[in-house]
C-alpha cells in the first residue's frame, strides 16, 4: 500500500520498544494493555512482517523491528516538532507582544526580527517601548510590558531573579580620534578633565564593577555622564564629549573608517550581560529565537 503509516501506531511502537515492556508503555500513553497490543498487531498487519519475537520474559525486536525503529524515532521526533510549531504559530499569530528595551538593542536587534517574524506570523502584532531601565522595569513589574531586555554587568541566577540569558557583549572605551586624550606622548594629559559616558542601565553596577576596573589614570577621572541608549553615547563621543564605553558591534563601522579609536587598558574590555523577564502568559519563544539568531550576526555578540 502506499499511503503513509500512522503515527500513533508508530508511536506506540517505539514506546513499547523503550520500555521494553507492553505493560510499562500502556500507562506510559494512558492506554489500556490490550490496546497496545491491537496497535502492534495492526501496524504488523499494515507491513506484513512481525516487528516483536514475543518472549515471555521480554520483548525482543526482529531485525525488521529495529530497522522501523531506527527510522521512525527520528520521524516522530519531527512530528512533535512540527505540532509545536503549528500550536505556536496560531498562539502567537493572534497576539499582542510588548516590548521593552534600550534604543540600541531596538535599533540593531529588532527591525530585521520583526521583519524575519512576520514572515511566519503575519498577524503578529509587536509593541517596542524604548525608555530608562527603570521606567521599563516599572512597566514590566505592572504587566504593560509583556518582555523585558535589559544589560547588566552582572550575571544573574535564573532560579533566583527569573532572568533569562539572552547573551553577552563586551564594552570597550572609544573616543573621538582627532581628541588629545593623552594616550601617546603624555598618558595623563588630559585624562582627569575627561568624561566617561556610560550607558543607564549600567549606573547601578558602576560603582561597585566599572570604577574599580578602571586603573590609574583612568580611576583618577571624576566626570561622568549616563546616557540612555548607546547611539546616543557614540553620538556624544563623536562630538568630543568624552570617553565612550561602548560595545564593538556599535562602533566597528567607526573605528574602521578611522572615526573612532578604542582606549586600551588593561581591564578593558569589560563583559556586559543581557538578560530577559517575560510574562509567563505569553508564548515569546518564537521571538527570542528569531531575534537571538539576528543577534548573533553583530560583531562581538555571543548568544546562549
Amino acid at each position: 500500500m502506499d499511503y503513509p503509516l500512522d503515527s500513533k501506531l508508530l508511536h506506540v511502537f517505539c514506546k513499547v520498544v523503550e520500555l521494553k515492556n507492553m505493560t510499562s508503555a500502556a500507562k506510559a500513553l494512558y492506554l489500556t494493555s490490550s490496546a497496545i497490543s491491537h496497535s502492534l498487531r495492526k501496524l504488523e498487519i499494515e507491513l506484513g512482517v512481525s516487528l516483536l519475537d514475543r518472549n515471555p520474559r521480554k520483548l525482543v525486536m526482529t531485525s525488521a523491528g529495529q530497522k522501523l525503529y531506527n527510522l521512525s524515532r527520528p520521524l516522530l521526533v519531527e512530528l512533535k516538532k512540527i505540532r509545536s510549531e503549528i500550536n505556536d504559530f496560531e498562539e502567537l499569530n493572534n497576539s499582542i507582544i510588548r516590548v521593552g528595551t534600550n534604543s540600541a538593542l531596538n535599533l540593531y536587534g529588532f527591525p530585521k526580527t520583526l521583519i524575519t517574524l512576520r514572515e511566519h506570523y503575519p498577524k503578529i502584532i509587536v509593541q517596542v517601548v524604548c525608555h530608562s531601565e527603570s521606567v521599563l522595569q516599572n512597566m514590566y513589574d505592572s504587566k504593560e510590558i509583556d518582555l523585558l531586555f535589559l544589560p547588566s554587568l552582572e550575571h544573574y541566577n535564573e532560579s533566583e531573579t527569573g532572568k533569562k540569558m539572552l547573551g553577552y557583549d563586551q564594552i570597550n572605551l572609544f573616543f573621538k580620534q582627532a581628541q588629545n586624550c593623552g594616550t601617546e606622548d603624555n598618558y595623563t594629559t588630559n585624562l582627569a578633565n575627561q568624561t566617561i559616558i556610560l550607558e543607564e542601565a549600567l549606573k547601578k553596577d558602576f560603582s561597585k564593577i566599572v570604577r574599580k576596573e578602571l586603573t590609574h589614570p583612568l580611576g583618577k577621572v571624576k566626570n561622568f555622564l549616563f546616557l540612555n541608549g548607546e547611539e546616543g553615547i557614540k553620538r556624544y563621543v563623536q562630538t568630543g564629549l568624552g570617553i565612550g564605553m561602548l560595545p564593538y558591534w556599535i562602533v566597528s563601522k567607526d573605528v574602521n573608517n578611522g572615526k573612532l579609536k578604542p582606549f586600551s587598558v588593561e581591564t578593558s574590555p569589560i563583559k556586559r550581560f543581557w538578560h530577559y523577564q517575560f510574562l509567563k502568559e505569553k508564548n515569546v519563544e518564537p521571538l527570542i529565537e528569531t531575534l537571538k539568531r539576528e543577534l548573533s550576526e553583530l560583531p562581538s555578540f555571543q548568544v546562549v
